[in-house]
Order: C-alpha cells, then structure tokens, then sequence
C-alpha cells in the first residue's frame, strides 16, 4: 500500500531501494554504502509511491536508437541490468536504471488514480493496481498498457504472480485468484480480518505452492494452499509472531520445508520453519527472535530492526536503525538459543551534532565548592537571595490542580472542567498513568463533554492514542474510553479530519471496533442463555419459599383408640 516510506531489495539482495518524502535512495547491501539518491521530478505532486525491481534489457527501457552490432557478453549484461520501478499518486509508472541513474521510461495512465499496488513477473511482466479498483499489465518495451480489468469493489493493496506467469493473486480485505489471460476469477482465499498489505509465494515443486500473506495490525501470518484453484479457500497453517507485522521474505527448500523471516513493529526479526505436509491445527511459533541492542553510555537501547531478507539458509540480511542513517548487515542465525541478541552501535552522529557536541559549554557543578577570601582571610560563606521564582515541586503544583479544588481568587470560579483539561494535558505530555486514571476514570458527561471542549488541537490525535490502548483493555476501561472518544470525534470532528496523523491513530480503533463486533453476536446469544437460566433459577426459589411459608387450609387430628369410651 502506499504510504510515506516503501522498500524492497532487489531479486539477487545486492541492493535495497527506498523511497521516502520524494527522494529515492539505492543501498549496496553488501558495503552497506548509499550507493545513489535521486529526486524525481514529480515528488512534489506525488509524494507516495510504492517500488517493486524488475529484470530488463536496456532496449526495453530506452529510448530506441540506431542499432548496432553487438557483442554477446554485452547482450547478458544488458539482460541483467536491474531497473526500480516506482507506482506514483498520480497514476503513472517510472522506470529508474541503476546503470544510468536517471529515469529511462515513463508508463502513463489516462485515469491518474493513485497506484496502491505493484509488482514484477519474469513470465508475466509488470503489474499495477490503483485507486479505482483497476488492475493493469504493462508493456515496458512499448511503453504501454497491454490489458487491464476491474477487480472490484474495495482497493487492492497487494500483488503477486505465480509461477509460470499465468495467475495473478491480488489482495484486498479478501484474496482473488485471477486468470491472467482470461482476466476471470479462478478462486478466492477468506477468513482475513483486514486489508491485506503483503503476498508472496512459495515454490517447493512444479506442482506444489503456497501462499503467505499479512494484514494490516494482524500479529501473525497466513500459509494458504495453491494446489487448486476453488472459492474460499482455507490457511493450512498460521504463523504467530509477538507483535504486528511490517513485512517479511521467504525461502524454500528442496526437502519441503518454508523459511519465513518477519519483521514486527516492535523492531524485532522472527524466523519461521514450516514444513509442508497438510493442515497444521496449531499456530506456528518462531524459531528464532532476533533483536539487536546498543549499550554505549552504560544505558541500553533497542536498534529497530525496519526490513530483512532472507535469500540463504545460512545467513539473514537486516536492515536497522532508520531509513536516514541505515545499517545493513548479513547475520548467521544462531539456533543454540531461541533468541539472539546483537550488540551493535549506533549510527554515526551527524556533522552538525559532533560540532554542537564540541562547541558546547559545559556547566560546573557548585556541589562541595570551596569558596576562599585574599590574604588571611577567613572563609566567608556565601549568602545567596531567596529566588523570585516559585520553589514548589512539580508534584505540589500538580495537587493544587487537582479536581476538588476551589478558587482562591477573589471574583473568580475556577471551573472543575477547567482544571480537568489541565491535569489531561499535562499526564498526556508526561505520560504519567495515575494522573492519567484520575482524569479518564469519570462517569459525568457533562465534565467530559466540558473538558474535551477546552482542548487545544494538540492534544487531540495524544488523547486518541490513549484512548485506544484504553479500548484494548478490559470493560471497565472500555465504557469510559468509549464516552471520551465520543466526545472527542463529536466535538473536534474538523480537526480530526484534517490531520495528517489521523489513519494512523483511527486505524487501531477500527480493528478493535471489528474485532468486537466479531464475537458480539455469541455475546448475545450467551447472554440470552444465561438471563434464561438465572431466570429459572429464581422462579425455583420463589416456588420453594411459597411451599415453606404456606399456611395448612385444613388441619385433622385423629383421636387414639385408647381415648375412646368402652361400648
């Protein structure tokens, strides 16, 4: 999908390409050097993009010129030459050749739909997909669309060919199994809870593939058969990772089993071994967790791990730090232990930091200073002015705020809205969780309606952050969180809308909203078979105190036969 930061390493893993704020950036992953950095024209109108490489001959991406004769060696070198090409916002293809470092071709759609999608067959060739739900196969040598075809009614976030070149899997909140030819539909996979961000495929034998795929804020990955082509077809295997995935490579090997190297968004790196033998009734759980750490200045610190590949068995490409200052380093995998941990520094610092770190006055601490008089004279302690300022800590200014208190200015009324805007303002700035209870945990509407009022916009997109981690809790949290984030959407709609953060920070709420709604209907019925129980456990009690308390309507004593008077 498009977004503000699209990667991808090359077919071989010699480079890495990466787009960001316009500018796109090639690293030699074996020197770890930036090896080029280009700024396309249209990065101005189309700031998004997504990069996927391709495999062409020099003649397909140039313009044509006079032909001359050729050598064979220079005819395999031309054949090899790898080219980046980048789907824009404004639904063109452009074709970077590393060979030139300039732009060779332009693909041109009449539609300008943002591209969403993109992808790269040897047998099938180049592959888009777009904003209106269209998907496209390109001619690079003609510079031309070759075919394109509707695929329906939601945006399609992921491609990927099968191999052989006649299929093509495209994803949205489902996955479609597409004829390329025919441009038919072959096949669907279902069960997925969101959108779909990533395919790939993996080839154990000419008649054996499967399927891997991720979605967005899913914390595991789906293993899907290829082996026929039929409508809803099921996972045979789930892969469980510790945190959301970001993107992942596979490998296969000749004995059947599949390598999967992920990445999370906690920053960790998680391998993968399945083996390919029928449906797997248990969720799969890596063999590996890598995580790299800096313990430079007696402080330790996570490195985030952004990318990997995995194109060996015996070694793992990794890619951390930031897309700023990348590091890229070929690991062995260390399977003594289940995770292995990397001591790595940080990046290097740069020049204006070191010269700000150099130029910097350092201040001299007053603590066990000696101050001494001229001469003989004695030791004259020094007597320094009570400071103007306030001297209560932080922690007593905080109680004065707190939300029973009353004004002390005369005239004035110191709302109880007022005070809980500043108490939130300032636990979402320090992050503090008491304050941050103290203020959330509040039943009346009407002091959170007040208080989300008083706002500033700042601290809206916060708010909604900490309303979401309050939405993955338990009830309890749920019911406040869902009465502030009423509030908040309700009062500040305009401000939500047009923040550049917003699908980040709703994104989560959505799927948790999903995710709810998804066991709501066995809630009910749940509730509904216990509401009939306690029911009929009541009415068992009521009909047994009303035979206890019951009084007799008639009562007969029989007299004994000794009692009887003698006939």
């Amino acid at each position: 999908m498009a977004g503000s930061c699209q990667h991808a390493f090359s077919h071989s893993g010699e480079y890495l390409a990466v787009y960001e704020n316009g500018t796109l950036k090639i690293w030699e992953t074996a020197s770890n050097r930036l090896k080029q950095e280009f700024v396309p024209r249209e990065h101005l109108a189309s700031p998004n993009c997504v990069v996927t490489w391709l495999v062409v001959g020099t003649s397909s991406t140039s313009v044509a010129k006079k032909r001359k004769r050729r050598s064979n060696a220079s005819m395999v070198e031309d054949a090899t030459k790898e080219i980046v090409a980048m789907g824009l916002s404004n639904g063109n293809v452009t074709l970077y050749d590393l060979s030139t470092a300039s732009i060779t071709a332009t693909l041109f759609n009449n539609r300008k739909s943002s591209i969403t999608a993109i992808t790269w067959s040897p047998e099938a060739g180049l592959f888009s997909a777009d904003a209106d739900q269209h998907i496209t196969q390109w001619s690079v040598s003609d510079k031309s669309i070759k075919q394109e075809w509707k695929s329906g009614k939601d945006k399609v976030t992921s491609l990927c060919v099968l191999p052989g070149g006649e299929s093509l899997l495209a994803g949205e909140k489902i996955i479609k199994w597409w004829d390329i030819e025919s441009k038919k539909l072959k096949g669907t996979f279902s069960g997925l809870r969101s959108q779909v961000n990533n395919l790939s495929v993996a080839k154990i034998s000419n008649e054996l593939s499967y399927l891997v795929s991720s979605s967005n804020g899913d914390n595991y990955l789906s293993v899907w058969p290829l082996n026929q082509a039929k409508k809803d077809i099921s996972p045979v295997a789930t892969l469980t990772l510790s945190d959301e995935v970001l993107n992942y490579s596979i490998k296969c090997t000749k004995d059947g089993q599949i390598f999967v190297l992920s990445t999370t968004r906690s920053g960790n790196a998680q391998l993968f071994k399945y083996q390919a033998n029928g449906v797997s009734c248990k969720p799969v759980h890596p063999i590996l967790n890598v995580i790299i750490a800096t313990d430079s200045e007696q402080k330790a610190k996570q490195i985030p791990i952004l990318t990997t590949c995995f194109l060996d068995e015996t070694a793992m490409t990794l890619a951390y730090g930031s897309f700023i200052a990348l590091t890229i380093e070929k690991v062995v995998p260390d399977f003594s232990d289940k995770s292995q941990c990397l001591i790595r520094q940080e990046s290097k610092k740069s020049k204006n930091e070191q010269k700000e770190a150099m130029t910097k006055v350092k201040t001299l601490g007053e603590t066990g200073a000696q101050y001494l008089g001229p001469g003989d004279q004695e030791q004259v302690p020094l007597k320094r002015k009570p400071d103007a300022g306030s001297q209560l800590p932080l922690q007593t200014r905080l109680d004065n705020l707190s939300l029973d208190s009353e004004s002390t200015v005369p005239g004035k009324v110191t709302s109880k809205s007022d005070n809980m805007a500043k108490l939130l303002i300032q636990a979402l700035h320090s992050n503090d969780k008491n304050l941050l209870d103290s203020v959330l945990f509040v039943k009346s509407e009407s002091i959170i309606k007040n208080t989300v009022a008083k706002l500033p916009t700042q601290a809206i997109i916060p708010l909604v952050k900490e309303l979401t981690k309050m939405l993955e809790g338990k009830t309890y949290a749920c019911r406040f969180a869902i009465a502030w984030m009423k509030e908040v959407c309700f009062t500040h709609t305009t401000t939500i809308i047009s923040h550049p953060q917003i699908k980040e920070a709703i994104d989560p709420v959505l799927n948790i909203i999903d995710a709810k709604l998804f066991f709501f209907p066995e809630l009910m019925r749940l509730e509904g078979k216990v509401n009939l129980l306690t029911g009929q456990i009541a009415k068992n009690a009521e009909r047994e105190d009303l035979v206890d308390t019951q009084e007799c309507l008639l009562v007969y004593e029989d007299q004994d036969s000794s009692d009887e008077d003698p006939m």
